[in-house]
């Protein structure tokens, strides 16, 4: 038996539909609100892929498992900087300082679940929501919460000083996709999205992927529904080691995919991890953000982590800042690429280059310019909020 996920072109006759997969012995189980799929079970590959011919489906694919991939990071000095420094460096805490710290922002967090007891935690988290197996307040390595910490934590003091997460008045939907030992499928992550949607978000922070396929999956068309909404999936480009491929949902155009830099000796470094292109040629990542973050973790307690999940998380939090100063509208997914192209950039390697790198993208995030260039925008570059 194999779980799959099948693509209607009509949900109005999915009644229709769910009958004549029957005949296949396939089982449906669930069905979504807001993309047209239909969630069960076939008895064999086979058995799915005979039931692609059936009058009314789109396609029918397998449900793949996706992963959690935190890297953690040596006890090294050097590469533990407060979230503020985080910011300084990608010229976030201008804007900080001058009251763009996420109020009215709502970031869904599709991970491992977070620890709302957690000090850098408490009041941040207006909304759970639960679609793995496990506990809700965070799995075995506190992925989640160091990703929610670093998005919106508190002000808190710890061993390395006093520090906030880079939008702290934003608030959380806390959505368990994955399960404990950080592993989910696509129906859990496509029902977490579906929560996200009807829940008010306005950013979703996807610290996830597996490797891509070689067309377009369930999950990518769903990052592609939801962003034609006005809500911006931000994705992590994956840890490949030596430089492997763009993971999915990162792989998908409409996902906002970020790869991880950090500073050695005041040099910006990108770390070699996944890069593009994506399998259908589109370049990838969009962006770099700083993915060497010591954040929140289990009990009272902080650790460094690295890769690109952070750096995800770090800039999931500055998009919230722009998301602000932009009066609360959602910047549409063309909106962003502009935004990012008019200023991303500053590696050394890069000079007076404008153009897009399968390795860093437009380069590295400059906040306060994009809150400058918002006056860039054309009007069908934005949505108000509804």
């Amino acid at each position: 038996m194999i779980y799959i996920i099948v693509e209607v072109a009509n949900m109005d006759f999915k009644d229709d539909i769910i009958s004549e997969l029957s005949y296949y012995d396939i089982t449906i189980h669930r069905e979504s609100n807001i993309f047209p799929y239909l969630y069960g079970e076939a008895p064999s590959i086979m058995s799915a892929s005979a039931a692609r011919s059936i009058d009314g489906v789109v396609d029918i694919t397998a449900d793949r498992i996706k992963t959690i991939q935190p890297l953690p990071g040596l006890e090294d000095p050097s590469k533990i900087k407060r979230m503020q420094e985080l910011s300084l460096i990608m010229e976030g805490y201008e804007a900080y300082k001058e009251g763009y710290r996420g109020e009215g922002i709502r970031i869904a967090v599709l991970d491992t679940g977070i620890n709302s007891n957690h000090p850098m935690m408490r009041g941040t988290v207006i909304y759970k929501g639960k679609w793995a197996n496990g506990d809700l307040e965070d799995g075995i390595n506190k992925h989640g919460t160091h990703i929610g910490s670093t998005i919106a934590g508190n002000w808190v003091y710890t061993p390395h000083g006093a520090m906030s997460g880079i939008v702290p008045e934003a608030k959380l939907l806390n959505i368990k996709i994955m399960d404990d030992d950080g592993v989910g499928d696509d129906t859990a992550i496509l029902m977490g999205l579906e929560d996200a949607v009807e829940n008010g978000a306005d950013i979703i922070n996807m610290s996830l992927g597996t490797p891509q396929y070689r067309r377009k999956d369930a999950l990518m068309k769903a990052v592609e529904m939801v962003s034609k909404l006005g809500i911006q999936c931000v994705c992590a480009a994956g840890n490949g080691e030596m430089g492997g491929r763009i993971h999915t949902p990162g792989a998908e155009k409409y996902a906002i995919t970020v790869g991880s830099f950090y500073v050695h000796n005041g040099e910006f470094i990108v770390n070699n991890f996944s890069h593009g292109p994506a399998f259908d040629g589109t370049t990838k990542p969009d962006i770099v953000s700083y993915g060497a973050v010591y954040a929140a973790v289990e009990d009272d307690d902080f650790k460094l982590y690295e890769g690109t999940s952070m750096a995800t998380a770090t800039f999931s939090g500055s998009m919230a800042q722009v998301m602000q100063a932009n009066g609360g509208r959602r910047i549409s997914r063309k909106g962003w690429e502009k935004l990012l192209y008019l200023t991303g950039g500053r590696l050394s390697y890069k000079e007076n280059d404008m153009s897009k790198s399968n390795i860093y993208g437009y380069g590295i995030p400059d906040v306060w310019d994009m809150i400058d260039k918002l006056d860039k925008l054309e009007e069908n570059e934005w949505q108000v909020l509804q």
